[in-house]
């Protein structure tokens, strides 16, 4: 057992190494992107000007909307690396997967379906950028698990008198037994081309804002993770 404690022990203090290494390898990296990015930025906004076609215009605000994105990862990186985390504000839920289901049928493939079931109006209270991340994280997961077939990803928010809580589900292979018993591991993943940090990214958020997040396979098959989020992650009146 003393073994044991000690090889654990290890296996810890290492995993935190290669993670202090990520992180510092990420802040010099968000420094050196950040400049040619406002470069890319200023020259997108001066092309957008000359587009007058309605559906290159519908096209060009994603991409716009993305580049704000990055550069607000890009930030909130560094702030990172200074213990300086994303502060929260007000927003609809709704409209955030909206936007991020239009900007995904994109990188998804034609055979894959998004459904979202999510009030109408759910008024939340979260670092929108962490929070839009976490959920194209999940997407993006989701859609690797299904390999390009024909499949079905949903996106399913609800309030309650608990919190706030967000499924994503698909009906893939679902999770390995590893990953049931053990959680959630960096550098640990059973998709081909995963890094195992992305679940990671999602766990430390939720961690961060006081939440948890739970994996767990349906029936017949496929896998959903759940975020449950505390009540002052709603914004408005408590349920």
């Amino acid at each position: 057992l003393a073994t044991q404690a000690l090889l654990e022990q290890q296996y810890s203090l290492a995993r935190a190494e290669r993670l202090a290494a990520v992180g510092e390898v990420a802040a010099e990296l968000a420094h050196e992107i950040r400049n040619p990015l406002a470069g890319i930025q200023m020259a997108f906004n001066n092309l957008r000007r000359e587009i007058d076609d309605r559906r290159q215009c519908e096209r060009m605000e994603l991409i716009g909307s993305e580049l704000k994105r990055l550069a607000v990862l890009l930030n909130d990186m560094l702030n990172q690396s200074k213990h300086a985390p994303e502060l929260a504000t007000d927003f609809d839920m709704k409209s955030l997967i909206r936007d991020l289901a239009g900007l995904t049928r994109y990188q998804l493939a034609e055979s894959i379906q998004l459904d979202i079931d999510v009030p109408e109006h759910l008024p939340v209270h979260l670092p929108e950028s962490g929070i839009r991340q976490v959920l194209l994280n999940l997407i993006l997961n989701a859609a690797d698990a299904l390999e390009g077939g024909t499949g079905l990803i949903r996106i399913s928010a609800h309030a309650d008198h608990q919190g706030l809580r967000i499924d994503v589900t698909d009906n893939g292979p679902g999770f390995s037994q590893d990953m049931l018993d053990y959680g959630i591991r960096p550098f640990r993943t059973s998709h081909q081309r995963g890094t195992g940090l992305g679940l990671a990214m999602v766990q430390r958020f939720a961690k961060n804002i006081g939440g948890v997040i739970r994996l767990g396979n349906q029936q017949p098959h496929g896998a959903c993770v759940t975020l449950l989020l505390p009540q002052e992650c709603l914004a408005g009146e408590p349920l």
